[in-house]
């Protein structure tokens, strides 16, 4: 199905497609968040996803190379970082953080 397609049929939906770096793993990698999820949010739901994730590494979301801030709803990503194709594109990459 096109990100079009599932736009129009979930209007209160976004599309995103999650690629994840080297040493992580999802189960999935398509996702249909709210509207008014934040990232903060999201990545909750995404650390849950990933399996042999060690306490101390910390999992970071990008988009296009940047960090959006935590707050941020995925309506206000979308229309910030949106492509011509309506899919909202987001990378994962871990980071030892506490040592």
């Amino acid at each position: 199905m096109s990100a079009e397609h599932l736009i129009h049929k979930y209007p209160n939906r976004i599309p995103v497609e999650v690629s994840v770096g080297e040493g992580l793993y999802l189960d999935r990698n398509k996702y249909l968040v709210p509207r008014t999820m934040t990232v903060g949010e999201f990545n909750i739901v995404i650390r849950k996803r990933m399996n042999k994730l060690k306490p101390y590494e910390a999992v970071f979301l990008f988009i296009k190379n940047t960090l959006p801030p935590q707050p941020s709803t995925f309506e206000a990503l979308h229309a910030q970082y949106c492509e011509n194709n309506l899919l909202l594109k987001m990378e994962y990459r871990k980071e030892n953080t506490f040592g």
